[in-house]
């Protein structure tokens, strides 16, 4: 495990290891972490040490990834844990089960707002506007509703999108540069009292030009992810689809025929 510095906090990369019951240390910490914040580990499970329940978890993390379920912290399973990505546990208890999306979508056919709560120092909101607005048109052909801006004060809308970093009092802390790049709310209960906000990491490096990005994360992917989960949809295990929790790489992704069917299946279109 090893240590790399992101805003003003240590973001943990894992490096493969062999995981023994009972042993105890900062990085067996971390995995046991990592792995109830993406829903394979109880919130009371024992974090400290190596134990059934975290080999059980971790094998659940495998399966879910389709990787081999070794229970042991091997290459490809270190390489994924330490793969940048959405902040949106993969299941665990407030992520509905398959075949039961439907309790976490949004009701009606009529028209859904949105409002930007702030935007970044560095990027032009001109440049995120077009970019938000470019990922939910790639949703809206899908939907039985329209979904437009309303920048009116006072009135209610249904999604929200904004800019923060670290710890920002939602429950899900970003973890500065690297590892957790946004997260997004299901739509009703499912989410909770911030159902339809969108929160992007501002510690991360952000850009827009799909075919020149290198390092820098492609804002518009990553919105249309989490739009997404605004939508009511959950993770998948493909790692094609635009709807996997990893980003495994920096270019633009777009919608895949599983996101797709799943997007239509979901609201009967």
């Amino acid at each position: 495990m090893t240590k790399l510095t992101g805003g003003t906090m240590a973001l943990v990369t894992f490096a493969p290891m062999e995981l023994h019951f009972g042993k105890s240390n900062e990085a067996i910490v971390s995995i046991n972490r990592y792995l109830s914040k993406f829903g394979y580990l109880t919130k009371t499970a024992d974090h400290t040490a190596w134990t059934q329940e975290s080999a059980d978890a971790l094998r659940q993390y495998q399966l879910f990834f389709q990787l081999t379920p070794t229970g042991h912290l091997d290459l490809e399973t270190a390489a994924l844990m330490s793969t940048p990505r959405c902040g949106v546990p993969d299941t665990g208890p407030t992520v509905p089960p398959a075949g039961r999306e439907s309790e976490c979508m949004l009701r009606g056919t009529q028209t859904r707002t949105f409002f930007y709560l702030n935007f970044p120092a560095d990027l032009h909101p001109r440049e995120i506007q077009e970019r938000i607005v470019n990922a939910i048109n790639k949703w809206r052909k899908y939907l039985p509703f329209d979904i437009r801006q309303n920048s009116d004060i006072g009135t209610a809308r249904d999604f929200w999108f904004g800019w923060t970093r670290l710890d920002h009092d939602d429950g899900s802390p970003f973890d500065g540069r690297g590892g957790i790049l946004a997260h997004a709310f299901l739509p009703g209960s499912c989410g909770g009292r911030w159902a339809g906000q969108c929160h992007f990491d501002t510690d991360e490096r952000w850009g827009f030009n799909h075919s020149n990005l290198g390092a820098i994360r492609d804002f518009e992917s990553v919105a249309l992810h989490e739009i997404g989960h605004l939508l009511g949809l959950t993770h998948s295990s493909n790692r094609d689809m635009v709807m996997a929790s990893h980003y495994y790489m920096c270019n633009r992704r777009e919608l895949g025929t599983e996101d797709v069917s799943r997007i239509r299946s979901l609201y009967g279109t």
